[in-house]
Order: structure tokens, then sequence, then C-alpha cells
């Protein structure tokens, strides 16, 4: 199983990576939902969750920001977000579902993951707490996680949140990727991949 945090049907890079084997797409914003039920109909590995991960199975805010849905988040923006990223027009707020990976998976007795890509716009950590028991067992093979090294959202996960949270389970750094910096050389976001460490 792959799965793929947020999801988004506008990302040149989703078709690809979301149809390579069985998926789990979990997407709370209407529109996007409708986009990614109509991408992936033909796609009968592909399941679409109406919800967002999280720690806990409960009810959250989205904050919705339709000119620049990639920044959807269950964060707010940070003060200071406007100096490295453009400004959409002010965001809506929509209740969502949400859902811990380790509830879902029990629930569709789903063991092992393969591929866990979380790009939740700075909410990484609250989703990595509600994936505790999949880590605890080492049942994911590696995890592909958007960081975020300015303030872009309020509460958002910094590298070394996440970097010692995974270190609790034995999960190191295994590379970096896709750096995108501002014209200044400032380091704003990019992907790390994390695996169990050997012993």
């Amino acid at each position: 199983m792959r799965y793929r945090g947020q999801c988004r049907a506008d990302d040149r890079t989703a078709g690809r990576s979301v149809c390579e084997g069985p998926d789990l797409c979990l997407r709370t914003v209407s529109g996007v939902r409708a986009k990614l039920r109509s991408r992936f109909r033909e796609q009968p590995r592909v399941t679409c969750v109406e919800a967002a991960a999280d720690a806990t199975n409960g009810t959250k805010t989205m904050h919705v920001h339709a000119e620049l849905s990639v920044t959807n988040s269950l964060l707010p923006f940070h003060a200071d977000s406007g100096k490295y990223m453009p400004q959409s027009a002010p965001s809506t707020e929509q209740a969502v579902s949400t859902v811990s990976l380790d509830s879902y998976c029990v629930s569709e007795g789903i063991d092992r993951i393969d591929l866990l890509k979380i790009d939740t716009q700075g909410f990484e950590r609250q989703v990595l707490e509600g994936t505790q028991g999949l880590l605890s067992r080492k049942a994911v093979a590696s995890l592909y996680c958007e960081m975020i090294f300015v303030p872009v959202y309020r509460g958002q996960a910094t590298f070394y949140d996440l970097a010692g949270y995974l270190g609790r389970f034995g999960y190191g750094l295994y590379d970096f990727y896709d750096f995108v910096y501002d014209s200044t050389g400032q380091l704003k976001w990019g992907n790390a991949v994390f695996r169990p460490m050997q012993p």
C-alpha cells in the first residue's frame, strides 16, 4: 500500500505516484475531492477517503484558500507567511472529518505501508502522532515528508520536531529532495525521506 497524505488533483505528480500500487488518498475539501474522484474513477486500486489525517478521529477546521489550494491546511497562515509565498484571498473555514492512520489501517485490515507520503502543510507532526502504532512496529517502510523551514503556518512542525519524533521509533533521515529557496537563498521548504535505521 502507498499512502499520499493530502494528495491534490492539481498536483502534476499525483497521477504518476498514486497509480503505482494500491493507494489511499485522504482529502477533505469538496472541489478537490470531486476532481480526485473524477481523475481516479477508472483506477480500482485507488481509494479516496473523505477525511484529513490527524492524531485522532474527530472533526477539525480546514483553512481553505480557493486561489491557492495547495496551501489548504488544518493550520492557519503565520503572520509572516507572505514573506515566503504568494498570498491568496482570505481563507474560508470548512469543518472536516479527521482520522488517524492507525485507526484507519486497523479498520481496513492494513498491516503495512510501503510508502507514506505526507504533505499536510505544516500538520505533519499530528499525522505522525496518529501513526505511532504503525511506526512502533516498523510497519511503514519509507516516509516521504514535506519539511517547512520558514514560518508559513502557525504551529507548523519543524524539521527538528519531525526528525526527533521519528527517531523515537527508530527511523532516520535517508535523504532530502526538492528544496525550494527564496531570492536571497533562504531555504523555504523541501521533502525528506525517513526509513527504519538498520541495527
